[in-house]
């Protein structure tokens, strides 16, 4: 398994293969930004959101030069970021309070009748296909439902495949797409 895996992610590494990521990402990510914007504005979220970019501030001359690698890089990509004495600033990225964006999600959920179950950890599924009608958690109860969420971070490839789903990430630093 670490074998394929390596193997997979150093050709994820290739030049064609970071340009490739780098498309679908940049898509990915407009798209979120417009989706979150739409969100906090229908919803009336409270959640500190802005749309006045983000300051990368380096430490020192040297990691301000290896940055600005990736911004290079970044240009063909029309995404480019503003040096600012040692800084970069990416004005036209956004950012939010994450705290405070997962409370509101919760609260929402939960009022369009979700329910949600923290701290336990799912150990079985139940399913007809790729279709999860039920799990099991670690204390032995059953859970039903008619969808469910699955938001493991890098450990959801694995945990899909049990119910013969592949989800196309591979887990490292980050992602991979």
């Amino acid at each position: 398994a670490f074998i394929s895996w390596l193997i997979g992610f150093v050709s994820r590494s290739l030049p064609s293969s970071i340009y490739q990521s780098t498309v679908a990402r940049m898509a990915l990510l407009l798209s979120s930004a417009d989706l979150y914007q739409e969100l906090i504005d229908e919803e009336n979220i409270d959640c500190g959101w802005s749309d006045r970019g983000i300051l990368f501030v380096c430490k020192n001359k040297k990691t301000f030069k290896e940055y600005q690698i990736t911004d290079n890089y970044t240009k063909k990509f029309s995404i480019q970021a503003e040096p600012l004495i040692g800084n970069e600033l990416f004005d036209k990225d956004n950012w939010l309070k994450p705290d405070q964006m997962i409370e509101a999600l919760i609260h929402k959920i939960s009022e369009a009748g979700a329910k949600i179950i923290s701290d336990t950890e799912i150990t079985d599924f139940y399913s007809t296909g790729k279709k999860i009608e039920g799990v099991l958690d670690s204390k032995g109860n059953q859970w039903t439902g008619d969808k469910f969420l699955l938001a493991a971070g890098a450990w959801s490839p694995l945990i899909s495949k049990k119910i013969g789903f592949k989800l196309p990430i591979i887990p490292g630093k980050g992602y991979s797409i």
